[in-house]
């Protein structure tokens, strides 16, 4: 079972609502409260809810099956891409959960697109995931310091795919490229297929240069790949910084491009 959310109401009338994911082995209570209290985010966003999460406890293949709260397991701290099988359950019971807590907001009348999902390390992993395989477009996703799971897989659909023995183009049923590695991807979850709408959220990547958990480098192949999806990604590296948020750099950041992709003011 998933715990309760932490719920930060609006302050104005309700319009717009950013749910947020924690990294590994936090909550939702200890990411949220920080994440406020280091920010100025509920004083320029007045009309919007803020809903935090909190992941399940998993026992962590990495921290010897030790019971934690993770989005999804993981085999390896280092190389977030080994024995990526273990992910798979993780990821989509995860994904299906998110997905009520949006299907909520909607069935409270928030339109889809003033919806914003977003995370920090794990949680922003999670995050892209929860965009990948929505049936919506989303407002918008805010990635802090994290990656994109199953990349190497969906480049390989993505790129292999692309010419036939001769060179030539190929798609498949005549669709295109991404909504084939779209297919793919909720395919490898055992997920039902729900087109490319999805593709047309806009994202926002923040990396600290110096992360140590979680190289710059995966963040900007996770921008790379959403890229080749034909996804908007605003790419943003912080010099001489680890793994967290920056404040009040980032912070600044992602709130101008919430004020430039979505109607949040």
């Amino acid at each position: 079972m998933y715990p309760d959310p932490i719920i930060i109401p609006p302050t104005q009338p309700h319009t717009h609502t950013i749910l947020l994911l924690h990294g590994l082995g936090s909550n939702g209570a200890k990411f949220g409260y920080e994440l406020l209290s280091s920010s100025s985010l509920q004083t320029l966003f007045p009309s919007t809810k803020f809903i935090f999460p909190t992941a399940k406890k998993r026992r962590s293949t990495a921290i010897k099956r030790i019971p934690i709260n993770q989005w999804f397991d993981i085999a390896s701290l280092p190389d977030k891409s080994y024995r990526e099988e273990l992910q798979l359950d993780g990821v989509r019971e995860s994904a299906e959960f998110i997905h009520s807590l949006i299907a909520a907001e909607m069935q409270a009348g928030v339109l889809p697109g003033n919806i914003v999902v977003g995370g920090l390390s794990q949680g922003c992993a999670m995050a892209l995931m929860v965009m990948l395989t929505s049936d919506v477009r989303l407002g918008a996703v805010v990635g802090m310091s994290g990656w994109l799971p199953f990349r190497g897989r969906m480049e390989d659909v993505l790129l292999d795919n692309g010419e036939d023995d001769d060179g030539g183009c190929l798609e498949k049923d005549n669709k295109s490229l991404p909504i084939q590695t779209l297919e793919f991807l909720r395919g490898y979850l055992d997920m039902e297929s729900s087109g490319g709408c999805c593709l047309e959220t806009p994202v926002f990547l923040g990396h600290g240069e110096k992360d140590e958990k979680v190289s710059w480098e995966l963040g900007f192949e996770a921008g790379k790949m959403l890229g080749l999806l034909g996804v908007d990604v605003t790419w943003k590296v912080y010099e001489d910084f680890g793994h967290w948020y920056k404040v009040p750099d980032e912070i600044d950041d992602v709130v101008a491009f919430l004020r430039e992709k979505t109607d949040l003011k």
